[in-house]
C-alpha cells in the first residue's frame, strides 16, 4: 500500500512530499480517487517506480533503498538477477483496472517476463504488506505452475488491519504527520485496497471486535457482520468494495498454506510497536436532536505500528522461519537495520550479521512497555530514553527524533 509512485501523466501525486508538506488540504491528491463503480476519476494517472527513498528537512522514509543496496553488496543487479514490481495499490488484490486485469495478473505477466529473460525456473520473492496478499492471491490461482521458490512476507496484514477501517471512517496520515487525513479518507471511499486491507471474519474470530460504538452511554462491541454494517449503513461507504474484500477473504485464502504446493516460506513481522487495534466511536444528540459523533481514544495492540501481531502471524510457517523484528515500523521494515540483512540472509544464503536484540524468533521477546501519551496544544514535550536518544522540538523548530522505534 502506497509503496509506489502514482503520476498524473508526468505530474508526481504520490509521493510528492514537497507539496504534501506545504499543502495544507492536499487535495491535488483527489486525483487519485475512484467512483463507486470503482473507475478512476482521472483516467491519466498511471504507476511509475517503485519509493526507494524520499526526505524532508522533518521526514525520511527509506522504503526499499536499503535493503536494494544490501543485495547490490551481495553480487546482484538490477534488472538481471534483481527486479521490483511497481504496480496501482489502489486497485489493491480485488480492483479491475479499465482493462480488466487486477494485479494479481501484472504480478504473473512480471514472473513469466522475468523467467524468459533470465531462463531461469523459478524466482524468490520478497513481498511486503499489501503485496504479500498479492502474491497469495496469486499463488492460490496459479498453485500448479506458480515459478516461485522461495518467499519471504514481511509484515503482510495476512487478515486485515483495523487501521483500515480507521482510515474509512476518521481519515489517517499513513504515517506521514504532515499528510491531511481527511483528504486521504476522501480519496479511500472507493478504493480497492482499504477494503482489502480491512479486517476479515478470520481476524475477528482470532481476536475479537476492533469495533466499540456507545450510543447515548450504552457501550456495545461489534461482531464482524455489524463492524461491516457500520461501514456501509452508519458511515454510507461502498457496499460492493466490502462484499468484494469479504469474497477474497475466504477461510481457505485467509489460512491457505504457501507450504503445500512447494513454497520455501519465510516471514519477518514487526512485533514491539503500538498499533491501532479498535476504535471507539461515540454518538449522541444535540439538543436539536441532530447526532454527534465523537471518536475516543483508540485501543492498542501489539504489532508493527500499522498491521497487528495477530495478523502477520496468522500464517502458516515452520517456527525455524519464523523471525520478529524489534524495532522499526511497518513503512521501514524492508530496510530497517536488522530486517534488511536477516531478508539478504535468507534470500541469497549470505551470513550478513545482525546487530543484537533488533531481530529474533522468540515471540516472548515480543512485549510492549511504555505509556501513550496525548498531547494538546499550547504545550512543548520532550521524551528523553535511558541512553539519552531524545524526541521533541529543535531550537529551529525543526522535529528531532532519535530514539528507535
Amino acid at each position: 500500500m502506497a509503496g509506489t509512485e502514482l503520476k498524473n501523466n508526468s505530474e508526481l501525486l504520490w509521493a510528492d512530499l514537497d507539496r504534501m508538506f506545504f499543502d495544507v488540504t492536499d487535495n491535488f491528491l483527489d486525483n487519485l480517487s475512484f467512483n463507486q463503480s470503482f473507475a478512476p476519476i482521472n483516467s491519466n494517472v498511471i504507476f511509475s517506480n517503485i519509493i526507494e527513498k524520499k526526505t524532508l528537512s522533518v521526514f525520511s522514509l527509506n522504503y526499499t533503498d536499503g535493503l536494494i543496496n544490501e543485495f547490490k553488496n551481495q553480487g546482484y543487479v538490477e534488472n538481471e538477477t534483481l527486479f521490483t514490481f511497481p504496480y496501482d495499490w489502489r486497485y489493491g488484490v480485488t480492483g479491475k483496472y479499465p482493462d480488466g486485469k487486477t494485479n494479481t495478473d501484472l504480478l504473473a505477466q512480471k514472473i513469466s517476463d522475468i523467467l524468459s529473460q533470465t531462463g531461469a525456473e523459478k524466482v524468490d520473492v520478497i513481498s511486503h504488506s499489501m503485496g504479500g496478499l498479492i502474491v497469495k492471491d496469486y499463488v492460490v490461482n496459479n498453485s500448479a505452475n506458480h515459478h516461485i521458490n522461495k518467499t519471504v512476507f514481511v509484515g503482510v496484514p495476512n487478515i486485515g488491519s483495523p487501521k483500515a477501517v480507521k482510515t474509512l471512517v476518521q481519515g489517517d496520515n499513513l504515517d506521514m504527520f504532515f499528510v491531511n487525513q481527511q483528504e486521504i479518507k476522501k480519496i479511500a471511499e472507493n478504493m480497492p485496497a482499504m477494503y482489502d486491507l480491512s479486517p476479515s471474519r478470520e481476524y475477528y474470530n482470532k481476536k475479537g471486535s476492533y469495533v466499540t460504538v456507545i450510543d447515548q452511554g450504552i457501550s456495545k462491541d461489534l461482531n464482524y457482520d455489524e463492524e461491516n454494517s457500520f461501514l456501509i449503513n452508519d458511515h454510507a461507504l461502498n457496499s460492493q468494495a466490502v462484499l468484494n474484500a469479504e469474497i477474497l477473504h475466504s477461510q481457505n485464502f485467509d489460512n491457505f498454506d504457501l507450504r503445500t504446493v512447494g513454497i520455501d516460506t519465510y516471514a519477518i513481522d514487526g512485533c514491539k510497536a503500538g498499533t491501532f487495534g479498535k476504535i471507539i466511536e461515540a454518538r449522541s444528540k444535540d439538543i436539536f436532536g441532530n447526532q454527534i459523533i465523537k471518536y475516543k481514544k483508540p485501543e492498542f495492540t501489539l504489532g508493527d505500528g500499522t498491521v497487528p501481531l495477530e495478523s502477520s502471524t496468522n500464517f502458516p510457517i515452520d517456527v525455524s522461519k519464523k523471525y520478529y523484528a524489534l524495532q522499526g515500523n511497518h513503512s521501514g521494515l524492508l530496510s530497517h537495520e536488522g530486517t534488511k540483512q536477516e531478508i539478504v540472509n535468507i534470500i541469497s544464503g549470505s551470513n550478513l550479521a545482525v546487530s543484537g536484540g533488533l531481530v529474533t524468533q522468540n515471540i516472548d521477546d515480543c512485549k510492549l512497555n511504555g505509556k501513550a501519551i496525548s498531547v494538546y496544544s499550547p504545550i512543548d514535550i520532550n521524551v528523553v530514553d535511558q541512553q539519552g536518544n531524545v524526541l521533541g522540538l529543535a531550537d529551529d523548530g525543526s522535529i528531532t527524533n532519535t530514539i528507535p522505534n
